[in-house]
């Protein structure tokens, strides 16, 4: 269980290092949300406990990132 946390940990520091490199780069800033919500799921699932939640709190999540992008979307 440890290694799979700590993998899940590295591969969010790649993605962290990912957006920045991007982002000073001046990426689309959908491919930038997109790295957001991968890592925004990543953190639920993985060190908020959710993937051992009731399913209803799945879908609470990830409405709550659909309102997020959509958001996002609109103010582009």
């Amino acid at each position: 269980m440890n290694r799979v946390v700590t993998r899940v940990w590295l591969f969010l520091i790649t993605l962290t290092t990912a957006s920045w490199l991007l982002a000073e780069r001046h990426a689309a800033p959908s491919l930038l949300l997109g790295l957001a919500a991968v890592k925004f799921t990543l953190v639920a699932g993985w060190f908020m406990e959710l993937r051992h939640a009731h399913r209803l709190w799945w879908f609470l999540i990830g409405g709550l990132l659909a309102v997020i992008l959509g958001g996002a979307a609109l103010v582009k």
